[in-house]
C-alpha cells in the first residue's frame, strides 16, 4: 500500500493515509498537505477524530467501492488494514456519532478505479493521480513492479471494467509473456507483463479542453496504435442511423440538440453557450466492454475475444449546491463546484429505433500475435422490437446484434457465448468457430447469463457452467447424464 510519489503518508496523487492512532493535529496537517480531495466532493480540511472506533472502521471495511482510503493501525506501510473507506460511505459517515467530517481517496499504487463523472476536479492533483490504471505487483514481496495509467484526469467513469488477461504470444517472431487489458473506452492495451513495455507504440494524442468554469482536463490521453478499437469511439453525423431517408433526417434533427464529439469529449455545463442539452460520451459509462461480460482468451492460438455494446452516455454538469438540493435527504457538508445532472434527457428516436448505425453489440476476436482483428461478428440477432418496427417496413437491415454484452468461454474447438433470442425472452447458448466466427449451433438454456462462464471436465465429460442469476446452470452433452455424470441440462 505504499506510494512512489512523495514521502510520508501523503502521495502527490491523492489524499494519503488516515491513521487510527494519529493525533488530531497530525490528521489536520496530513489533510491540508494533500488538499483533502475525495470522489464527488471537494472536502474541507477537517479530520477524522482520533476517538473513531474500531467498530466504525470495520463497518467501513465491508463497504467496498472502486476507490478508497486506506486506514491502518500504525500510520505506516504494512500496518494492519482497518478499513477501505469509499465515496459511497457518505451516509454511513454522517449517521455515526463519531466526529468524522469527511473521508478521502488514496493514491495507493493498488487502486484501479477512476474518479466519478459527477465531480469537477479543479486541481493538478488528479492529473498526477494513478487512479484508472493497471498496477503490476511482485506476488512474493508485494512491491510494485510497474503500472500504466489509462486515463489522465478521468472524469468519464472509464474505470477498468474487467480483469487483465495473461497471454503468452509471439510478436514479430519473438515469444512474449504479455498482459492485455480491455477497457470501457473501446481499446485493448497490451504490454510485456514482465517489463511494462507496450507491445505496440502508445501515442499521447491531444484531446479537447473543457469549457466548464475552473475545470482543467489533461491535454492528452494515451492511444494504443494496436490493436484497433473494438467499439465506436466518439460520435458524429457519420455514425447516425440511415436505414431510411426519414429516419436519417429525424436523427440529424434530434442530434443537433446535443454536443456530439470524439472520444474523451468533455462534459458541458448547464449554462454552456452552445445551448446544447448534453454532451456525448461514446462509449458510455457502461462501455464498450463492461464488468458483466469479461473478455476471454485462447491459450492455444493467442486470440482474445471481447464482447462490447455500441452505447453512449449523455452528460451535463450543474452547480453542486443545486445537485445536492435535488436529493431528498442529502448528506455531507461541502459541495463540488459542479456535479452531474442526473435528470439529463438522453436522445430518443420517436420510433424507438437506436439513433446510431448497427451493429448494436459485437464479439471481436483479436489475434494478439499481430495486434489485428481476426473477425468481428454481431452477437445474437436483431431484436423483434427493431426488426418488426413499422418505421422499417419493407427494409432489410440485416443482423444488428441484440445490443447485449455477453459472457463467453473458449474450449478446444469453440467459442461459446450466451445471449437472448430476438424475442427478448428466450435465452440461448451459441457455439462459434473460434477461428472464423461462424455460428455452428445454438440451443435454448434456462435463463440469461452474466458475469462469465466456465468449462470443466469431470469423469471424462465436459461441462459448461453458466452464471444464471442467483444459480449456476451446468450444460453438458447427453452422455454425461446417461452415465450418471451429474445434473444440469
Amino acid at each position: 500500500w505504499g506510494n512512489t510519489d512523495g514521502g510520508g503518508g501523503s502521495p502527490v496523487g491523492g489524499a494519503g493515509f488516515l491513521h487510527y492512532n494519529m493525533t488530531q493535529e497530525e490528521q489536520i496537517a496530513n489533510l491540508k498537505a494533500v488538499k483533502a480531495h475525495r470522489l464527488g466532493y471537494v472536502t474541507r480540511p477537517e479530520v477524522v477524530s482520533p476517538d473513531s472506533t474500531l467498530e466504525f472502521l470495520d463497518e467501513l471495511a465491508t463497504r467496498r467501492g472502486f476507490t478508497s482510503a486506506c486506514v491502518t493501525d500504525t500510520g505506516a506501510v504494512g500496518g494492519k488494514l482497518l478499513g477501505l473507506v469509499t465515496s459511497r460511505d457518505a451516509e454511513l459517515v454522517a449517521d455515526r456519532s463519531t466526529k468524522v467530517v469527511d473521508v478521502m481517496t488514496s493514491a495507493s499504487d493498488l487502486l484501479v478505479g477512476s474518479a466519478t463523472d459527477d465531480v469537477a476536479a479543479l486541481e493538478e492533483l488528479l492529473l498526477k493521480s494513478k487512479k484508472g490504471k493497471m498496477p503490476v505487483v511482485n506476488a512474493e514481496t508485494g512491491e510494485r513492479v510497474w503500472h500504466f495509467q489509462f486515463i489522465h484526469h478521468g472524469i468519464w467513469d472509464y474505470d477498468i471494467p474487467t480483469q487483465p488477461i495473461l497471454c503468452d504470444i509471439v510478436v514479430d517472431g519473438e515469444p512474449v509473456k504479455a498482459v492485455a487489458q480491455v477497457t470501457k473506452q473501446g481499446f485493448v492495451y497490451a504490454f510485456d507483463r514482465l517489463t511494462g513495455e507496450p507491445l505496440w507504440e502508445m501515442e499521447e494524442r491531444p484531446v479537447p479542453a473543457s469549457n466548464v468554469p475552473g475545470e482543467k482536463l489533461a491535454t492528452t490521453q494515451p492511444f494504443p496504435t494496436k490493436p484497433p478499437a473494438f467499439e465506436m469511439q466518439g460520435i458524429s453525423e457519420e455514425n447516425l442511423v440511415d436505414f431510411t431517408p426519414e429516419l436519417r433526417q429525424e436523427a440529424l434533427e434530434l442530434m443537433s440538440n446535443y454536443d456530439m464529439g470524439p472520444l474523451f469529449n468533455p462534459f458541458i455545463h448547464d449554462e454552456d453557450p452552445s445551448g446544447k442539452i448534453a454532451s456525448a460520451m461514446c462509449p458510455g459509462d457502461g462501455g464498450g466492454a463492461n464488468i458483466t461480460s469479461p473478455p476471454v482468451a485462447d491459450p492455444t492460438t493467442g486470440y482474445l475475444y471481447v464482447s462490447s455494446a455500441n452505447r453512449c452516455s449523455w452528460h451535463v454538469v450543474i452547480p453542486g449546491e443545486e445537485a445536492d438540493a435535488r436529493i431528498p435527504e442529502p448528506t455531507g457538508a461541502t459541495f463540488a463546484m459542479y456535479a452531474n445532472d442526473r435528470s439529463v434527457r438522453s436522445p430518443r428516436m420517436r420510433s424507438g429505433i437506436p439513433y446510431v448505425k448497427p451493429p448494436y453489440s459485437t464479439i471481436t476476436a483479436f489475434d494478439m500475435n499481430t495486434g489485428e482483428i481476426a473477425f468481428r461478428i454481431p452477437n445474437g440477432e436483431t431484436p423483434d422490437r427493431i426488426r418488426n418496427n413499422p418505421a422499417l417496413e419493407g427494409v432489410d437491415i440485416g443482423d444488428t446484434g441484440t445490443g447485449n454484452i455477453v459472457p463467453m468461454v473458449t474450449t478446444k474447438n469453440l467459442l461459446v457465448y450466451s445471449d437472448m433470442d430476438h424475442d427478448g425472452s428466450t435465452a440461448l447458448l451459441y457455439a462459434i468457430d473460434k477461428k472464423t466466427g461462424e455460428e455452428l449451433d445454438r440451443i435454448e438454456v434456462p435463463a440469461q447469463s452474466r458475469y462469465g462462464m466456465s468449462s470443466w471436465m469431470h469423469e471424462g465429460h465436459q461441462y459448461i457452467i453458466l452464471q444464471t442469476g442467483s444459480k449456476l446452470t451446468a450444460m453438458a452433452l447427453p452422455g454425461a447424464m446417461s452415465e450418471g455424470g451429474g445434473g444440469g441440462h
